[in-house]
């Protein structure tokens, strides 16, 4: 195996070993999730920047702000099964 393609290959192998371990239902849906979001992450300023009018530094500032925002609040949207079992009280 060619080493550049090695670590990305590990993380990507950790990220789904992870996810498929937290959710209990709905798993096929967070994986395919974290696995479309991988091409899009690299992406992300390019798309930003898709008409050329950003310097590369304002484009990086605000892919990383976004990614900020992104990570920060990781139950936006999803309720893991041990957090929804705690609301319920059991």
């Amino acid at each position: 195996m060619d080493p550049q393609y090695r670590e990305p290959i590990i993380l990507a192998a950790a990220l789904v070993l992870t996810m498929s371990s937290w959710f209990r239902t709905g798993r096929c849906l967070a994986l395919g999730v974290m696995i479309g979001t991988l091409p899009i992450c690299p992406a992300l300023p390019h798309l930003i920047n898709v008409f050329g009018g950003l310097e590369w530094r304002a484009t990086l500032l605000i892919a990383s702000g976004l990614t900020f925002v992104g990570g920060s609040s990781p139950d936006a949207g999803a309720r893991s099964d041990a957090a929804a079992l705690a609301m319920r009280g059991r």
